[in-house]
């Protein structure tokens, strides 16, 4: 398996399944990654956020995706609550 830590995923995915749906099929399989779903939506009041999961609201800069990434990995070190 590589070596993967991190999973981004858009909310907004072609087809049925959700980006939400993504990460938390995600989380199941392999509750060590960490996880990051960016949207134009105001995620914060989203029926599908999850609150292990870091958010990123579009459009972003590349100083603003660094910042949700080291949040996304300080929250896996965190543990669940």
């Amino acid at each position: 398996m590589p070596d993967i830590s991190i999973v981004i995923s858009d909310l907004m995915l072609p087809g049925e399944l959700s980006g939400a749906d993504v990460l938390q099929q995600a989380r199941r399989h392999h509750p060590q990654l960490d996880l990051l779903l960016v949207s134009g939506q105001d995620l914060r009041r989203s029926e599908q956020h999850q609150p292990e999961v870091e958010l990123l609201r579009k459009p972003f800069t590349r100083a603003q995706l660094a910042e949700a990434l080291r949040k996304a990995r300080a929250g896996s070190r965190r543990g669940p609550a």
